[in-house]
């Protein structure tokens, strides 16, 4: 043969060859190296399964059991027009074959499979071997119900070769209506159906950063939730908190980590779907409530509230080849819903409500990636999910909107807290706060007419000594500027001692004490303070001030006097009528501090030192005598320790003079005159005893 021969014969084999190549070209995809983009092969279908279709034969795929299918996505009930059906379920193959140059491969890394999408039920095998087993189709029914998103598949090593045929087994529900072909039965995206290495694929669908982000929206629907049990008046918090843990179920729903943990992703689906009308009604009662909150529920509202519950309640009770239906159905029914909040924020941003602007922004633009979503899920099916990214951004709008809010709020209420201080200070100058603790009630509005509470407790009465005198030499303003400036003094004084000043009576005072050591203290720290204040007058001028003070201790009734228009705190008993005696004894007996029995018998022991029983004496209106005490801590050194050492002498003086045995008692004062002088009572009693006697004697005379 001449070489021009030859040279036909090698052309001829090379085009026989070109040719066998285009005509099994359809067959294997032109990629030879990693990553190997499965979206972009030739794959083919059928319904029904055999053992046979593990790996079927190029005539095979051929045939007319087979369709070829030239892009993804790969849905496969409007492919072989599958009825509707509640409860039917059928089987598909899918195949493609594709090859990889095993030298530019390294043989060190491990490969795997990624599908962005696939279900509901199915197994994959690789050249005649399962390497994925996620099947659970028993008896027409669907026992492991596994719809994922981002299936990483493992190759076992050595499996791949040169020229290989992967297979998908699949299962899957009939479409219940004609709302929805069930988009879950197959491969569901467009893109992201990859092999390539384990650790890249894991790489690029690694989560991490998405539940750290979920975590921020479960905290902070959360926050949202207790704010609003703590400050239930503001209910946008209850809204915003549902409508961001609702938001954060969805994503965590549909992660990857999600699928991996549950092998059966029904309870996945149902959280994923449940959550999306829950944060649609949610989001729009919140922006109600925000921007008006005093409003009742309008028409459409209660519409939205009324569609958006019957969604949830029908993916609470039916199966799950019904949840597509009513999800699309949600979808129309969500039309008018979206159109609702696109007009409720431009009319509040007309309107010039608060935060409606910077809210605006934030809230069209997710309103934008919820209509990809849906376009997405329903036309276009490319898998991309921008929703993530948009309600981060809405949420750190969000955060800044709500702090901004709370933080006016905040200075509002201290604003407001400032003025009702100012309101009680000013109020707690005419009736004491400590009054209106102890009728138990929070602020003077809480106050009715009538209101009373009986309790035992000590009473002061102070009043000054020949005030009528002083005041004559003193004009009107001198007068009340006198009383004032002692007041001032005093007040302070009975304060310290856990007193509080009842009411003023002219220049006398009516302290009210819960213990009677709290009385007994502040009458002995009042005339300390009268000793000071006399010091300053002297050194002015003026004669020194001398004061009587009254203290007994029982049960007495507190509340409220007067009209409903003008209503006064009083306290109402014998006891108050006793202290009020007390005091003016003192004039009489030349003493500054009067004690009853009753508030000697309820102190301590140690409280008792400088006092000493002086008389008994009949209230009037009353036919029991009381015992009463002097309070002689305030005298000179000198004097008090001759009365605590000579105590018990005088007292038993005393007792005769109450048994009107004058002579007696007479005897005994006499007997204690030269080591106590300067003791005014005691001179007081002898000099009461022998007017006692010398009356006694003129009564017997004149009867003589």
């Amino acid at each position: 043969m001449s070489k021009l021969g030859i040279h036909k014969t090698i052309l001829v084999k090379i085009l026989f060859a070109f040719l066998f190549y285009l005509s099994v070209g359809n067959l294997f995809a032109e990629e030879l190296t990693l990553p190997l983009n499965l979206s972009k092969l030739n794959w083919y279908v059928k319904q029904g399964f055999a053992s046979k279709d593990i790996a079927p034969a190029n005539s095979d795929l051929e045939s007319n059991d087979y369709k070829k299918i030239g892009n993804l996505p790969i849905i496969l009930n409007p492919i072989f027009k599958i009825p509707t059906s509640f409860d039917s379920v059928n089987e598909f193959t899918l195949t493609c074959n594709f090859r990889l140059n095993s030298e530019r491969i390294d043989k060190g890394k491990e490969l795997a499979f990624l599908f962005s999408g696939i279900g509901e039920t199915w197994e994959v095998y690789l050249n005649g071997e399962k390497i994925r087993d996620e099947f659970g189709f028993e008896k027409n029914e669907i026992k492991k119900y596994k719809t994922q998103r981002n299936a990483v598949i493992t190759i076992p090593y050595g499996l791949l070769k040169e020229e290989n045929i992967l297979t998908i087994h699949l299962a899957g529900y009939a479409p219940t209506s004609f709302l929805s072909p069930n988009i879950l039965l197959g491969l569901r995206f467009k893109e992201g159906y990859i092999l390539d290495y384990e650790k890249k694929i894991l790489e690029s669908v690694e989560q991490t950063s998405l539940l750290l982000f979920n975590a921020v929206y479960i905290f902070f629907g959360l926050y949202h939730l207790f704010f609003f049990v703590r400050w239930t008046e503001k209910k946008y918090n209850l809204y915003f908190g549902i409508f961001s843990i609702s938001i954060s179920t969805y994503f965590l729903a549909f992660s990857n980590i999600a699928f991996e943990i549950f092998s059966d992703t029904r309870g996945l689906l149902f959280l994923a779907y449940v959550s999306q009308p829950l944060a649609l009604l949610s989001f729009i009662l919140f922006l109600f409530d925000y921007f008006y909150p005093s409003q009742v529920f309008s028409k459409f509202i209660k519409y939205t509230i009324f569609s958006n519950a019957f969604i949830v309640l029908a993916f609470s009770i039916l199966r799950v080849n019904f949840y597509l239906t009513f999800l699309y159905l949600w979808y129309i029914l969500i039309i008018s819903q979206i159109i609702y909040i696109f007009y409720f924020i431009i009319s509040a941003t007309r309107k010039g409500l608060k935060d409606a602007v910077p809210m605006a922004s934030s809230i069209l633009i997710i309103l934008l990636v919820v209509i990809w979503e849906i376009l997405d899920t329903i036309i276009f099916q490319t898998g991309i999910k921008l929703l993530q990214f948009a309600y981060f951004a809405f949420i750190i709008s969000m955060v800044i909107i709500l702090a901004n809010r709370f933080i006016e709020i905040n200075w509002e209420t201290r604003r407001l807290n400032i003025e009702l201080t100012d309101q009680r200070d000013s109020f707690s100058k005419f009736v004491p706060t400590q009054f209106l603790d102890l009728l138990g009630k929070k602020s003077a509005k809480d106050i009715s007419l009538g209101e009373c509470k009986l309790q035992e407790m000590t009473i002061l009465f102070a009043d000054i000594r020949d005030f009528t005198s002083l005041s004559e030499s003193m004009s009107p303003e001198e007068n009340f500027k006198f009383i004032n400036s002692y007041l001032k003094r005093m007040s302070p004084v009975i304060e310290q001692n856990n007193g509080f000043i009842d009411k003023f009576i002219g220049d006398a005072i009516m302290a009210i004490f819960h213990l009677p050591e709290e009385g007994l203290g502040a009458a002995v720290a009042m005339h300390d303070e009268l000793n000071t204040l006399n010091k300053n007058r002297t050194s002015s001028g003026y004669r020194p001030l001398r004061i009587g003070i009254g203290l007994n201790t029982g049960m007495l009734m507190m509340g409220t006097i007067g009209h409903e228009d003008r209503l006064s705190t009083t306290v109402i008993g014998d006891t108050v009528n006793l202290s009020a005696r007390l005091e003016s004894l003192t004039k009489e007996y030349f003493t500054p501090i009067l004690v009853s029995e009753f508030t000697v018998s309820k102190l301590q022991e140690e409280n008792k030192k400088y006092l000493r029983e002086i008389d008994t004496v009949i209230v009037k209106g009353k036919t029991n005598a009381v015992k009463i005490f002097e309070c002689f801590e305030n005298d000179s050194d000198e004097l008090r320790s001759q009365k605590i050492n000579s105590r018990k002498e005088f007292t038993e003086a005393v007792s005769y003079l109450e048994s009107e045995d004058y002579a007696t008692a007479l005897d005994k004062f006499l007997k204690l005159e030269n080591p106590l002088p300067g003791d005014v009572i005691l001179s007081f009693h002898i000099i009461k005893c022998q007017e006692m006697i010398d009356a006694i004697k003129k009564r017997t005379k004149v009867a003589s």
